[in-house]
């Protein structure tokens, strides 16, 4: 999930404080099902304006979020979602917010094919990437593939994916209700190519990065690689869950390990430079909370020298949400700094 201004001071991060020692395996236990579908409400939020699905590259099409948070005026729709169209069907990266943004979803994609999916992948656990998985599962079947990092998988069982439902619903004043968290049901790994025939998608995973668990696809051959929120369009993510020094690392080496002309991230246009630019902005950040760090300065003084950074200062012309949120990603930083250093 990315973020400018942060709708409430909940974030998975709390959420884990309910009871770390037990572990994701126990609330993956606490599901009822291997299908757990949870936020029940059987009154249905109204159906998400239609936005045209875009073509990026001969088989990858995107539907390309106009909005930087979910809002009751925009339903939800605030993260991009992709298609990849094989000989033997479509692939989802990712599903957006809510089951009617997954409906929107299946309409676009009539509209470029009558092909069905035969796959799904969620980049990672914030919900605004997979809470539209319950459209595609009433639409294709509830043995429809839904791929994942296993640590995302067991990370939105059972209440956690309900906690996902709540808190969209609250952002979006009961937009979404009727959405139920259809969590993934397979495992993929660092590595793991999926073969479609005509088309074939591998998986990179490498440290942790704006979560412990982002799975990014790339398109072999294609020059296309689908990174969800590992980097976002002149956006600041949200790092609550992440690792501003693993995000470094990561958007390294998936540059490095990919021929990637075309980057198509969770949040913004996708573009050829995103990742770079990314990249340079957390670097400043990181090198000035370490900076800071080293002295025990304090979060202040992280963000006074990031605003003086190189990096930073090349970064910050039209990012949005800058000013609202560079104290905010500073203070993380130097959190994660001073752990570090001790």
């Amino acid at each position: 999930m990315h973020t400018t201004t942060k709708p409430s001071r909940w974030s998975r991060r709390a959420v884990m404080g309910w009871g770390v020692a037990a572990g994701l395996a126990g609330l993956a236990r606490a599901a009822a099902a291997d299908w757990p579908l949870v936020g029940s409400d059987p009154a249905r939020g109204p159906a998400v304006p239609d936005v045209p699905a875009r073509r990026f590259s001969e088989h990858v099409w995107g539907v390309i979020a106009r909005e930087a948070m979910p809002t009751e005026d925009n339903l939800g729709l605030f993260t991009n979602s992709y298609f990849i169209i094989t000989r033997k069907g479509v692939v989802v990266y990712d599903t957006g917010a809510s089951m009617q943004i997954g409906e929107m979803l299946i309409r676009q994609l009539r509209r470029i094919t009558s092909k069905p999916v035969v796959a799904v992948i969620n980049s990672h656990w914030h919900g605004d990437h997979w809470l539209g998985n319950q459209a595609f599962v009433e639409a294709f079947g509830r043995d429809l593939p839904i791929y994942a990092l296993r640590g995302c998988r067991e990370g939105t069982q059972g209440a956690i994916g309900e906690e996902w439902v709540r808190r969209l619903t609250q952002w979006t004043n009961q937009a979404i209700r009727g959405t139920q968290a259809v969590p993934p049901n397979r495992d993929l790994e660092h590595g793991q190519v999926l073969d479609f025939g005509d088309v074939r998608l591998r998986a990179h995973h490498y440290t942790p990065c704006h979560t412990p668990y982002d799975l990014s696809m790339e398109v072999i051959g294609e020059g296309v690689t689908l990174i969800g929120d590992v980097a976002t369009n002149r956006r600041i993510s949200n790092m609550e869950d992440g690792s501003f020094e693993g995000a470094i690392e990561y958007m390294k080496r998936i540059e490095a390990q990919t021929r990637t002309r075309l980057w198509c991230s969770g949040h913004g246009e996708p573009d050829a430079s995103q990742v770079r630019w990314n990249r340079t902005l957390f670097e400043g950040i990181w090198e000035a909370a370490l900076e800071a760090a080293k002295d025990a300065a304090g979060p202040e003084q992280a963000k006074a020298l990031a605003l003086r950074h190189p990096k930073v200062v090349a970064t910050r012309p039209g990012t949005i949400g800058f000013a609202a949120n560079i104290g905010k990603f500073c203070s993380l930083a130097y959190l994660e700094a001073e752990k570090k250093a001790f």
